[in-house]
C-alpha cells in the first residue's frame, strides 16, 4: 500500500487530502499523522530552500540570513541567557533598595506608604512591597538600604560587563579594558532610574484617555530609542562607526520593548497577583524570568543587527 510520504508531490491539495483520508481509513490515525508530519516537513524544507535561492536577488532576505548566521556564530541564545541572569541578579537588590527608600520617604514625610507609592505612580505588587517594608523598624531599614546599595553596585558592575562582552562579540572586537568602573555603575543605574521614571510618567498619561494613551505610547518609543542609542554609543563598537550605524538596533529595542511593556501592563499585571496566590512565588518568578529573557534577547539582537548592517555597508564601499 502506498505510504502518505510517497504521495505524488504534484497532486493538487484537494486530491492529496482525499488520499490522506483513504490512507487513514486503511492504516489508522497514527500512520496518517506521520504522513502529514512528513508532508509538512517537506513543505518547510522547500520553502527554506526557495528563500536561500532568492538571497542573491533579494537584499532584504540576504540580510536576514546574515543576521541569523551572525547571531548563531556569536552564540546569541547563550549570551541572552547570561544577560538575563545578570539582569535578574541586578534586579533583586535594585528592587530592594527602591522599596526600602520609598518606605523611608513615607516615614520621613509621616505619610501612609500606600499614598506615597500612589503619588509616584506605583501600584500593584510594588506598592504592597513598600507597605510591608514600611512596617519594619527604621534602623533596620537604613541598614538594609546600605547593604542593598553595596550589593547593587556589585551586581550593576556584573551587568555592565555582560553588556560590554555581548557587544564586543557581536561586533567581533577585542573587548577593551573598562576604565572608571564606578562611573559605569552610576550611568547604568541612572539610565535604569530614568527608564522607570519615564514608564511611570507614560502610565500617568495613559490614564488620561485613549488619545493621551496613544501619544504616551509614541513618546515612550521615542524615549526608549534615545536611551538605547546612547547606551549603544557607550558600549564597545568600531571606532569608525558613526551614531547612525546604531540606529537600527535602537529602533528594534524601542519597538519590541514597548510592545512587551504594553503586554506586561495590559495583561500580565492583571494576572500576576492571582498567579502568585495560586502558584506561590513560582508564577511570578516565571513571568519575571520570561520578561528578562525577552529583554536580553532583544538587546543581543540589536547589537547583532547593527554589526551586520555595518559590515555589509563596509563591504559595499570597498567592493570594486
Amino acid at each position: 500500500m502506498t505510504d502518505g510520504a510517497g504521495l505524488e508531490r504534484d497532486r493538487p491539495d484537494a486530491e492529496r487530502e482525499e488520499a490522506y483520508e483513504e490512507l487513514a481509513g486503511a492504516a489508522g490515525p497514527e500512520r496518517i499523522q506521520r504522513s502529514r508530519f512528513a508532508e509538512t516537513r517537506r513543505r518547510a524544507t522547500d520553502a527554506y530552500r526557495r528563500l536561500e535561492e532568492s538571497r542573491s536577488s533579494n537584499r532584504l532576505i540576504d540580510t536576514g540570513f546574515e543576521v541569523y548566521d551572525r547571531d548563531v556564530t556569536s552564540g546569541g541564545g547563550v549570551l541572552s541567557g547570561a544577560v538575563a541572569f545578570r539582569a535578574f541578579l541586578w534586579l533583586i537588590p535594585f528592587a530592594f533598595v527602591f522599596v526600602a527608600l520609598f518606605a523611608q520617604i513615607a516615614t520621613l514625610q509621616d505619610k501612609d506608604s500606600q499614598e506615597v507609592a500612589r503619588n509616584a505612580g506605583i501600584t500593584g505588587l510594588a506598592a504592597k512591597a513598600i507597605a510591608d517594608a514600611h512596617k519594619t523598624s527604621e534602623p533596620f531599614r537604613w541598614i538594609s538600604v546600605l547593604a542593598g546599595i553595596v550589593i547593587l553596585a556589585w551586581t550593576s558592575l556584573g551587568m555592565v560587563r555582560a553588556l560590554r562582552a555581548v557587544h564586543a562579540l557581536a561586533w567581533r572586537l577585542r573587548l577593551p579594558r573598562m576604565r572608571r568602573a564606578w562611573r559605569a555603575v552610576l550611568v547604568f543605574n541612572g539610565v535604569a532610574l530614568g527608564s522607570l521614571a519615564m514608564i511611570s510618567w507614560v502610565g500617568h498619561l495613559r490614564l488620561e484617555g485613549h488619545v493621551a494613551g496613544f501619544v504616551a505610547t509614541g513618546l515612550a518609543v521615542l524615549l526608549f530609542f534615545g536611551i538605547w542609542l546612547l547606551a549603544s554609543w557607550l558600549l564597545p563598537r568600531p571606532p569608525d562607526a558613526p551614531w547612525t550605524a546604531l540606529v537600527p538596533g535602537a529602533i528594534l529595542v524601542a519597538v519590541v520593548e514597548q510592545a512587551v511593556h504594553l503586554f506586561m501592563v495590559l495583561y500580565v499585571s492583571h494576572h500576576l497577583e492571582s498567579a502568585s496566590d495560586t502558584y506561590g512565588g513560582l508564577g511570578a518568578a516565571i513571568a519575571l524570568l520570561g520578561g528578562l529573557y525577552i529583554f536580553a534577547r532583544v538587546i543581543v539582537g540589536s547589537a547583532v543587527l547593527n554589526a551586520t548592517l555595518w559590515d555589509r555597508r563596509q563591504r559595499a564601499i570597498t567592493r570594486p
